[in-house]
């Protein structure tokens, strides 16, 4: 005998199938290529945390997620068990798409993981030039990257180039040229700690964009380096993460071991 309850699952499972009597269309994608799909309002009320929200305050966006919690649960279980080499040959995006949702924590969290163990190879890679200022902001202002200060500040130059399209050889440049890329990024400047390259690497790696930076900025740099002077005006950030002298990384082994792949993957993508 069905019971009352089995009876009750099945024709919703029967309702979710049929298109007749639906209150909500959903439509997928940018027009012209636009695929509509027939829903009902009760169901995803029922299933959707998200759908509730936007619901409740009638809030409807283009942007606009369901957020099917146990889906998403079970495909981040499906990527992080069978997928790896999907998830390395499309890194960049979803370590920038996770930072943007809670809904996929699980998700994020490796890809996190996989940063914290490459990050040299990351920082290096041509993947790295396509992530957008606002999640390299986030990305700049954490403590436990384990590189040197030059290597961010060049990895943000390298970055800023890219975006506009900028001749490698910087004696060839203009003040057109500066002033671009001084614009590019503007909002990175901030969290690179200037204050904990050497003196040499400020002479010889940042000295030629110089150009760039505030005016404030150089003469505190000049006025630390030359008279040890504090700086007033920026701020002097505390160093990063040390590294760990035995590997050269804050991981441990079985993290080393699980990650170590991603290396040469990325470096692939310089090509």
């Amino acid at each position: 005998m069905i019971s009352l309850e089995n009876a009750l699952l099945r024709d919703i499972k029967n309702l979710s199938n049929e298109s007749e009597g639906y209150d909500v269309v959903l439509q997928v994608g940018q027009h012209p290529e636009i695929d509509s799909f027939r829903a009902h309002f009760l169901i995803l009320h029922a299933r959707s945390s998200y759908f509730r929200s936007i619901s409740s305050s009638k809030k409807w966006g283009e942007e606009n997620e369901l957020e099917l919690s146990e889906l998403t649960e079970n495909m981040q279980e499906y990527l992080i068990s069978h997928e790896i080499d999907w998830i390395r040959n499309n890194f960049f995006n979803i370590l920038q798409t996770t930072a943007k949702s809670k809904a996929f924590t699980r998700l994020e969290n490796f890809c996190q993981e996989i940063f914290r163990t490459n990050q040299a190879s990351i920082l290096t890679s041509d993947g790295f030039l396509e992530l957008e200022a606002d999640f390299l902001v986030s990305l700049f202002k954490r403590d436990d990257i384990v590189l040197d200060e030059i290597l961010i500040w060049e990895s943000v130059i390298r970055w800023g180039m890219a975006q506009i399209k900028l001749n490698t050889d910087v004696s060839q440049w203009t003040n057109r040229d500066f002033i671009r890329l001084k614009k590019t990024v503007k909002n990175l400047i901030p969290h690179i700690r200037f204050f904990n390259i050497s003196g040499i690497d400020h002479r010889t790696r940042v000295r030629p964009y110089k150009k760039i930076l505030p005016k404030a900025l150089k003469e505190e740099i000049k006025d630390y380096f030359f008279a040890q002077v504090p700086p007033k005006k920026f701020c002097k950030l505390p160093p990063r993460a040390i590294k760990n002298e035995s590997n050269g990384s804050i991981a441990n082994n079985s993290d080393h071991e699980t990650f170590t792949s991603i290396d040469s993957i990325l470096m692939d993508t310089n090509g």
